[in-house]
Parts: C-alpha cells; sequence; structure tokens
C-alpha cells in the first residue's frame, strides 16, 4: 500500500508516497520519507539522478519492535475535551482513530 504524510503537498520531497507493507506496519503514520536515489551514467558522461524513496526509520534502524504508531492530532478544543469512543483524524496520515479502541501514541500540535 503506498502512503505519504498529508500535510505535505504530493509533489514536496516529504509528501512523497512510500510502500507500507500492512495497515498494522507501526511506521505508517510516521511517513518519515528518505530518499536512497543513486546516479546513473549517461551517454556523454553526465549522470541522471533516479529517485528511490524508503521510510527512513527502515532505513536506518531496521523495522521497529513497537507496535504502536505515533498519531499527530490538532489542539482543538474539541480534542480538549476528548472522551472514550470520540473519533479524531490524524492530520499525518489521515487514519481514523477512535479513543480507548486500538493501541496508539499521540502528539498534539498547534
Amino acid at each position: 500500500m503506498k502512503v505519504r504524510d498529508k500535510r505535505y503537498k504530493k509533489t514536496d520531497y516529504k509528501g512523497h508516497e512510500v510502500e507500507c507493507p500492512s495497515l498494522s506496519c507501526p511506521c505508517r503514520p510516521c511517513f518519515n520519507v528518505h530518499d536512497c536515489g543513486y546516479y546513473l551514467p549517461g551517454k556523454f558522461g553526465e549522470k541522471r539522478w533516479i529517485s528511490h524513496f524508503e521510510c527512513a526509520t527502515w532505513f536506518n534502524r531496521g523495522c521497529s519492535t513497537s507496535s504502536r504508531p505515533k498519531h499527530l492530532f490538532k489542539n482543538t478544543k474539541r480534542f480538549q475535551n476528548r472522551k472514550v469512543g470520540d473519533v479524531f483524524r490524524c492530520i499525518r496520515c489521515g487514519q481514523l482513530c477512535k479513543i480507548g479502541q486500538g493501541e496508539f501514541d499521540f502528539e498534539i500540535i498547534d
């Protein structure tokens, strides 16, 4: 499945889509994109950059042993008054998250 950080435009480097193995991947909402690109030699000595995007967490440390993804939520009045059962959308990955259901960590941003 292809995933991306929805805070950035799809054409931006950090908004670039990366491959995710499954819905249960703990890195799915982090979208820490890393360009593992390389140069290919051209006909007349020029070099051409080939972009190849990977998850930076996987690239630097391998897959995480934690099974708890970390979602980002906007600091709204509704979120401050949240209760079990309320549903909020992660601003980074777009996933709907139900408070009190499922295992995830979250960060509140302004």
